[in-house]
């Protein structure tokens, strides 16, 4: 790590230790960044000024293709090179010029927006987009033949223009690798159609015509992946709304409507997304503006496991404020996952952030490149991920395309479809995930019995969903040894029938005393609010009563936490939790006094260490 980076991790280390503890009511272990083997070579050697590159790894992820466009040219050009991880050779040799694969012959090629795919028949594609009409480019390469001749790419052709079927904006692509027959999907938006399209090629059929997946206008900038079982995922900016997402089932071919991912309604435009190609399960990072300044984006991380769930985590911040743009994200079969961003404000340049655990805790983001480094403006970054969990980043600097590898380590035998050996007891509760054993504990003691099934039919805990009130009866009632409990016909609460999955549960935690329900219907019915999300307030006055038996907090003269102050409704089970040394709060505000966060809800994480604190 040079001295520009350790000088970046002596500034953000003790920022990111803060965020973690003033988040929830405990800290995740930090992992610097492995460095970068090299400071970053050129790949664009002897081609015109170049920009936005983009870089994706192949099927057996031996090799990766690498295009971007040449600017300020006439005509402009789309470049590319091929990769070969295991021997770290490109394609052409670096003493040479790479291939333009547009043949620059029409006058118009704009390839700012070129993009690459190889798909399950070993075959590259590359689309980019033109001007005027903004139509939208394609050629191919067919498996096994040289790149480096610019005559084995096919004649380009155009898949889109406007004026007839709407123009292309920024296109992506993607494989469907399992398919040998080749079957490549491929996302735009389209200002003359308002919308974001989507068109599928099958070998021997070419390209479909499109379909608009959007259901609102003003839909843009769109980002596209796909799993080994056919799924196709989405995501695009709703300007003011938030990123949007949509799934292709592959058992009906039909497109789900579109949802507004919760918490994401401060996106600005750049997203990108990774699919864990084998278990479905879907990764998203995004640039949020959190205020009315360049200078306060930030790029934050969401994510749901499989991928036909709907259940995405609530976001996390990954970077902090500084002007951060252009987010992109690769996943490996190791269960890493790394992330790369623009950084516009000083100190510019790439930044980077790494999960060595699918997603559940994040290295920290830490400075990868910077104009010290020989060259000016790094930007633009695009990532790429191969089996071992090795990360290699193109980014645009000056007028040259640079290449960096992050990780050396030799990749195993075996392919995608090959799952793991499972080693904890829930797929997405690795051993280094913070509360790993307080889950396990209270798995063995009968507790829980996790969420589902996620990727390989492995079994999932879903650490980071939020608990509804109806499983915190379930939960609490298990922990007090009523794993059955008495079936009764009898129905309190007019929003549990007595067929809802939890009513014994939610009937027994009444009957006890431990719930009052959380309200009344327009009837005057009692109810329960059984999906309604449990807050730390609620989780301290239930947990509280279950544990002790009491139903009415013992009086106390001592205030612990800044946030409650002795009129609020559990104040006196609040502090009596404490007391009972089952919590010590969420963390400090700025006055470094201790707060408790009441109104905040409960991940079943956290639920699991109370638990296991309650009933060691």
């Amino acid at each position: 790590m040079g001295k520009t980076q350790r000088k970046i991790w002596r500034i953000i280390l003790p920022v990111l230790l803060g965020l973690l503890v003033s988040g929830g009511l405990f800290t995740q272990p930090l992992v610097q960044p492995v460095a970068a083997a090299d400071d970053g070579i050129v790949i664009s050697g002897g081609a015109p000024p170049s920009t936005r590159p983009d870089i994706t790894v192949s099927p057996d992820r031996t090799r990766a293709c690498v295009t971007w466009g040449a600017f300020d040219q006439d005509p402009n050009h789309t470049y590319v090179r091929i990769y070969n991880i295991s021997n770290n050779t490109w394609s052409p040799d670096l003493g040479r010029s790479p291939v333009d694969v547009s043949r620059g012959g029409d006058g118009s090629t704009q390839g700012n927006t070129a993009q690459c795919v190889i798909d399950g028949a070993g075959r590259t594609h590359v689309v980019w987009t033109t001007n005027p009409g903004a139509a939208i480019r394609y050629t191919r390469l067919e498996a096994n033949a040289d790149p480096a001749n610019a005559n084995n790419w096919s004649p380009p052709i155009t898949i889109t223009q406007g004026g007839q079927d709407g123009d292309g904006q920024n296109p992506d692509i993607v494989a469907i690798y399992s398919d040998p027959n080749g079957n490549v999907w491929l996302v735009y938006w389209s200002l003359d159609l308002n919308g974001v399209f989507v068109r599928n090629w099958v070998n021997g059929t070419g390209w479909s015509g499109a379909t608009k997946i959007s259901t609102e206008g003003n839909a843009k900038h769109p980002r596209i992946g796909a799993d080994n079982a056919g799924n196709v995922h989405v995501i695009w900016d709703q300007p003011g709304q938030g990123v949007d997402y949509a799934r292709r089932d592959p058992a009906t071919g039909q497109w789900t409507s579109p949802m507004v991912i919760p918490g994401t309604n401060d996106a600005v435009e750049q997203l990108s997304i990774a699919v864990d190609r084998t278990g479905g399960d879907v990764h998203i990072v995004y640039a949020a503006g959190h205020g009315s300044t360049d200078s306060e984006r930030a790029v934050e991380y969401v994510r749901k496991i499989g991928a036909t769930s709907t259940n995405f985590t609530t976001p996390r911040d990954l970077t902090g404020q500084g002007n951060y743009v252009v987010p992109r994200i690769a996943w490996s079969p190791a269960g890493k996952l790394t992330m790369v961003v623009d950084k516009r404000n000083d100190p510019k340049g790439v930044w980077v952030n790494i999960s060595n655990d699918n997603g559940q805790s994040w290295s920290g983001a830490s400075q990868l490149t910077s104009e010290g480094m020989g060259y000016s403006n790094p930007q633009w970054p695009a990532v790429t991920m191969d089996y071992a969990g090795n990360s290699f980043i193109v980014y645009w600097a000056g007028s040259d395309i640079r290449f960096v590898r992050i990780g050396n380590t030799p990749n195993p035998p075996g392919s995608e479809a090959t799952p793991p050996v499972l080693t904890t007891t829930f797929y997405d509760v690795p051993a280094g995930y913070w509360a790993h054993d307080e889950i396990d504990h209270i798995y063995a003691k009968g507790i829980t019995k996790g969420c589902g099934t996620g990727a390989w039919g492995y079994p999932i805990y879903c650490p980071e969903k939020g608990v509804t009130r109806a499983e915190m009866a379930v939960f609490i009632e298990r922990a007090l040894g009523n794993t059955v409990p008495r079936q009764t016909a009898t129905q309190t609460f007019a929003d549990v029938p007595t067929t809802y999955w939890a009513h014994d549960f939610i009937e027994a935690f009444y009957q006890m005393g431990i719930t009052q329900g959380c309200g009344y219907n327009a009837a005057g019915q009692l109810l329960y609010c059984p999906e309604q999300g449990v807050t730390r307030a609620e989780m301290a006055v239930f947990l509280t009563k279950a544990k002790t038996g009491l139903r009415t907090p013992p009086p106390t003269a001592t205030r612990s936490f800044a946030d409650v102050p002795t009129s609020h409704w559990a104040y006196g089970w609040i502090e009596y939790f404490k007391t009972l040394k089952i919590t010590e709060g969420c963390g400090y505000n700025e006055q470094q006094q201790l707060i408790y966060c009441p109104g905040k809800g409960v991940t079943r994480a956290e639920m699991a260490v109370l638990l296991a604190r309650a009933y060691p």
